[in-house]
């Protein structure tokens, strides 16, 4: 297999642009956490958003924590600055950031990049991220309306190609590390992953969707870490501390520098003209009755479903055949 492309940056950002980015991620905490996604109606509901990857890392940690300990390792902090259009007025710079523009052309080998998407993570010590890939977008099916985990299988089985927005994720990180390494899979999951060390205003683009990657544990594995459900919020208490509350209760206190901070980008890349046409003015999108049509058209050619089986054996069998994680994941 071909080594997928990515872009690395030593030197991201001016030092007034790092200062500039640093205060808003300051100022707009606190952050919620990222269980605290979108609730699914219709088909696949009762289903967790990203179950793909939650189910493979309760896997292979099995029998290494508690459940509860599991979730709050990957239950990490999330808030997104941008989605199509900034949030708020200061963030537009590094929306529109030029050097992850052109590295984005690159990765995708598309001429016309679309800055979209902007989001904030942060992980306390004790926390890592599952091995996963990002959820994709096709023409009429995104993650406004469709389970993340059908979108991630309909990028792996290869059916929906045809109907894909190709997007570069850019990933950039702001303060030095313990721990916290940026794992990622560019030569496929039968090869060794490779391990990029979070340094002060580096970045890394790549083609998230479709590379296998997540986050090491941040300090060390056995880091006490406090019960880390939906409704728990980060805090800054003050210039450099920052704690870990629900409803007035304090569960856990942090130095800035203890904390793995990383500023996501995603931008949409199309061929040329024609194909940005065709994805504006929706001349061929996609619907989930095709979706799920298409899916059971080539699971009756695998031999797994001779008719249309219910929503659910139907959503499970998706899961359970089109994903397939790296053996060492």
């Amino acid at each position: 297999m071909n080594t997928a492309p990515f872009v690395e940056f030593d030197a991201l950002l001016s030092g007034d642009q790092v200062g500039q980015l640093l205060h808003i991620v300051h100022t707009r905490a606190p952050y919620p956490t990222y269980g605290e996604g979108r609730r699914q109606d219709g088909f696949g509901a009762g289903i967790p958003q990203r179950y793909d990857a939650a189910r493979n890392f309760v896997t292979t940690r099995a029998g290494q924590d508690e459940v509860w300990k599991l979730a709050s390792r990957t239950n990490y902090f999330r808030e997104t600055y941008a989605y199509e259009r900034p949030l708020f007025p200061e963030i537009a710079f590094f929306q529109q950031l030029p050097q992850f523009v052109a590295a984005a052309q690159q990765v995708t080998g598309r001429r016309i990049v679309r800055p979209a998407i902007v989001y904030l993570n942060i992980l306390v010590p004790g926390q890592e991220l599952a091995i996963h890939t990002d959820v994709p977008e096709f023409r009429g099916a995104n993650r406004t309306r469709e389970p993340e985990w059908l979108l991630v299988a309909m990028h792996h089985s290869g059916l929906f190609d045809r109907w894909r927005r190709h997007i570069a994720t850019g990933v950039s990180w702001y303060h030095d590390c313990e721990g916290g390494d940026f794992v990622y899979y560019p030569d496929g999951v039968d090869q060794a992953p490779r391990n990029l060390r979070v340094r002060r205003n580096t970045a890394i683009v790549l083609d998230t969707d479709s590379v296998f990657h997540g986050i090491a544990p941040v300090a060390l594995r056995d880091t006490s870490l406090p019960p880390i459900e939906p409704g728990v919020r980060l805090h800054r208490d003050d210039d450099g501390r920052w704690s870990v509350r629900r409803d007035g209760e304090v569960r856990a206190t942090y130095n800035w520098n203890d904390l793995r901070l990383s500023i996501s980008w995603k931008a949409w890349c199309f061929k040329d003209e024609e194909e940005l046409h065709v994805n504006d003015e929706h001349k061929d999108d996609l619907t989930l009755d095709q979706i799920l049509e298409a899916f059971v058209g080539d699971l009756r050619r695998r031999g797994k479903v001779s008719s249309r089986p219910d929503d659910d054996t139907l959503a499970r069998l998706i899961l359970d055949e089109y994903i397939r994680f790296p053996v060492s994941a």
